[in-house]
């Protein structure tokens, strides 16, 4: 899932109880119309 907020603590919590793993990444990247870095959180989670 991605998300154009920061980690959400909750969010983040649920995962981890609902599944075997989870993370939260913050990935960065250069947006040309901002012109600047901006950055976003993408949430992986998978049941084993």
């Amino acid at each position: 899932m991605w998300s154009d907020d920061p980690p959400d603590e909750q969010f983040f919590h649920a995962l981890d109880h609902a599944f075997a793993d989870a993370r939260a990444h913050i990935v960065t990247f250069p947006s040309p119309l901002a012109e600047h870095e901006c950055a976003s959180t993408v949430y992986v989670a998978r049941r084993l």
